[in-house]
């Protein structure tokens, strides 16, 4: 199965390699910390406690189409890199571009719309971007 993949990987041009080594990118960029999650709890003493979350783990449909993207892209490149035979109504680079508009408005539509703290019993949550979303 892997000497497939790098057989595939090989046979791909360098600019459809490129898209993959990017694709794939976007895909481990979902395994760092996009958010930090402060709790703060006004018990007798005020605490406050800081955890960072990684977008994988925050379900959204947000990062479940950036996923999806991702691996639609890969999926696609390393199918054209096995020769397979499928046709498609738009050309690959046309739809590689429009996959990469895409995931570039979702990401910028999480820049903006973070997801949202709660206050419950004296317990405030809140969320802030971290550094793995920049990447």
């Amino acid at each position: 199965m892997l000497d497939r993949l790098r057989a595939a990987l090989i046979a791909l041009h360098p600019d459809q390699r490129r898209v993959v080594f990017a694709a794939a990118a976007v895909l481990g960029s979902l395994f760092l910390p996009w958010y930090t999650k402060t709790i703060v709890a006004a018990t007798p003493t005020l605490q406050t406690t800081t955890q960072h979350k990684l977008a994988i783990f925050v379900p959204s449909l947000v990062e479940a189409s950036i996923m999806l993207v991702a691996v639609g892209v890969v999926g696609l490149m390393l199918a054209r890199g096995m020769a397979a035979k499928f046709f498609l109504p738009i050309p690959d680079r046309l739809l590689v571009m429009a996959a990469g508009g895409w995931t570039f408005l979702l990401v910028f539509y999480r820049f903006v719309d973070q997801p949202n703290g709660v206050t419950r019993d004296r317990i405030t949550t809140g969320y802030e971007l971290s550094w793995g979303i920049f990447f």
